[in-house]
């Protein structure tokens, strides 16, 4: 089970778009897109998609396109 509100994220290698859950069974809410190459990290991206959110995620459901090796993901 996973504490809302939930951040969910589909990190490509152009493009790390995010998406809000504020309560279970709630809808998905688009609120950012941004280009991967602008961020070192994806902690750095979701800092910058969520900035401007009044109550911060509590979770977060992160998606990668590529092979996971450990802790880390290879973009594709």
């Amino acid at each position: 089970m996973f504490e809302f509100p939930l951040l969910v994220s589909d990190v490509g290698g152009t493009n790390a778009r995010f998406g809000l859950v504020e309560h279970c069974e709630g809808p998905l809410t688009i609120i950012a897109r941004l280009r991967t190459d602008d961020f070192d990290s994806l902690a750095d991206a979701a800092l910058e998609a969520t900035k401007a959110l009044k109550q911060k995620p509590k979770s977060l459901i992160a998606c990668g396109a590529g092979p996971v090796d450990g802790l880390k993901l290879k973009l594709t």
